[in-house]
């Protein structure tokens, strides 16, 4: 079966970052970029009248940890911002040597920008996966935003096992994940095998449960 690229979709971003007056103390959220994305599909592509329907969203953070050392900020308090940030950071980040742990090191090589696009969640409506949009929207992100980062990485976990995807939204009813598998182990290793696929990520020996890019080896 012929595999047709998805047509007219497009991201609308709000990119949040916290304004400061070098006069006043710091906060960890100076050294933060979060980035929340709406993923729009309009069916008819030739009717510019036919509004889009949103088909999916996705939300990353961009670490600023050179910024950080510069100001010599304390990098905990930067990681420890967001769960979501500190069980990457724990694990890759050596933060008494202010430097990446030796496994990731050994396997790329020495970095010069150890800024982290952290890729928190991609969330594509029931109708509209198995359609090529998620490798579209991570390949987009990643060149977009990724470029300017040493290290992209992300957490896998099935959105599924989230204590929110059992509440009642009409968002979680478009999602269906009471569709998705329930088996958490057979889940995660799928999920990990689709992600390495489409973003062709790496794994990393030593540092099972997360998957990294870096954005020179495209």
């Amino acid at each position: 079966m012929e595999h047709r690229e998805p047509k007219d979709i497009q991201i609308k971003y709000i990119v949040e970052s916290q304004l400061h007056d070098d006069e006043f103390e710091a906060t960890p959220d100076k050294y933060l970029t979060i980035v929340r994305g709406n993923i729009y599909q309009r069916e008819d592509v030739f009717d510019m009248l036919d509004l889009p329907n949103l088909i999916g969203k996705i939300q990353f953070s961009i670490i600023h940890t050179n910024y950080a050392i510069i100001d010599d900020f304390n990098l905990e308090e930067v990681f420890d911002y967001s769960e979501a940030y500190l069980s990457i950071m724990d694990k890759i980040y050596d933060i008494d040597k202010l430097e990446l742990v030796d496994k990731i090191v050994d396997f790329y090589g020495d970095f010069f920008n150890e800024d982290f696009l952290i890729f928190e969640r991609l969330e594509i409506i029931k109708s509209h996966r198995k359609k090529g949009i998620g490798r579209l929207v991570i390949n987009e992100v990643l060149r977009r935003f990724g470029a300017s980062c040493g290290l992209c990485v992300a957490k896998i976990f099935p959105l599924q096992f989230e204590p929110e995807s059992s509440k009642k939204t009409e968002w979680n009813a478009k999602m269906d994940f009471q569709e998705l598998p329930d088996d958490l182990e057979y889940s995660t290793f799928k999920l990990k095998a689709h992600y390495l696929k489409i973003g062709k990520c790496d794994e990393i020996e030593g540092l099972e449960g997360l998957i990294f890019k870096n954005p020179i080896y495209r």
